[in-house]
């Protein structure tokens, strides 16, 4: 028998939207239970789907960090950029996460470099980080939402 976390959060959910896990006594116990349900919908939503978002928005901020080594002059960035395309190869969620938080703090020194240049290629990067930041929200998007 598998454990299926999202399956679990999603009965527990509905157990607490229908007043099952604690018997509301009044309209606090009552807002209590539909907001913990509530909020258990939505972390199973985004659990089934946060390896794929990180895995794209890892991918993602790394093609762009490829095409950044030509713009850059800082050395430092430079290797920051180098070191931030190296992949552990990882589909754990806190590896993930991990690369992608150290990269985004890459992607938004990256940002500020390149409105310092003024040429048309860090214009046209410094748009498509745009985009991808635009991509990244609606990644995390999600189809549940709060009351």
């Amino acid at each position: 028998m598998s454990v299926q976390p999202m399956k679990i959060a999603q009965t527990l959910a509905a157990s607490f939207l229908m007043g099952q896990v604690v018997a509301p006594r009044g309209s606090y116990e009552t807002k209590s239970s539909m907001l913990a349900g509530v909020l258990l919908m939505m972390f199973a939503e985004d659990a089934d789907k946060m390896a794929e978002r990180l895995h794209e928005e890892n991918a993602a901020m790394r093609e762009i960090f490829r095409d950044a080594g030509d713009l850059v002059e800082d050395g430092d960035l430079v290797a920051r950029l180098e070191a931030s395309m190296v992949s552990q190869n990882s589909l754990r969620v806190s590896i993930l996460q991990a690369e992608n938080d150290g990269m985004r703090a890459v992607f938004a020194d990256l940002q500020a470099t390149l409105e310092a240049i003024d040429s048309p290629p860090a214009a046209a990067l410094e748009q498509r980080m745009w985009e991808e930041l635009k991509a990244s929200t609606q990644r995390r998007s999600l189809a549940s939402q709060p009351l």
